[in-house]
């Protein structure tokens, strides 16, 4: 696995304490599309990995493409 940092980091909405919270990722798995997001989104960052279901870009083509 090879995370990539995403510069800048770009907000989505993941699910994290069963519910939807709009958050920062900071980087990015390729072939598992993971993210780690901070959590929680407001103070002390920490990091969440979370898996593609559970997390959405806020914008569309918010994450590169393998190799991208």
């Amino acid at each position: 696995m090879t995370w990539r940092r995403l510069t800048p980091p770009r907000r989505v909405t993941a699910f994290v304490a069963e519910a939807w919270h709009e958050t920062t990722a900071d980087e990015y798995e390729d072939e598992t599309r993971e993210v780690r997001v901070h959590w929680p989104p407001h103070g002390p960052v920490r990091h969440v990995v979370l898996d593609a279901s559970r997390h959405r870009p806020l914008e569309p083509a918010a994450f590169p493409g393998p190799g991208g």
